[in-house]
């Protein structure tokens, strides 16, 4: 999504990764920062459902 912004409004965008690397509003650009931002969303969240996962799990197999 992020290579298709990129290639049809270069102008008008101006992304920064976490507000300090600032990239070139090209396709290229765009992409860079749509891998990184979701990258990052989605491993923020698969590491806290691991976290509440491992420490709440109340399922013991052993017991019926």
């Amino acid at each position: 999504m992020g290579a298709i912004l990129g290639a049809t409004r270069p102008d008008v965008v101006e992304p920064e990764l976490f507000g300090v690397i600032a990239l070139p509003g090209t396709t290229l650009g765009m992409a860079i920062y749509g891998m990184v931002t979701i990258g990052l969303a989605l491993g923020v969240l698969l590491v806290a459902v691991s976290y509440v996962a491992a420490r709440f799990d109340s399922h013991d197999p052993a017991k019926k």
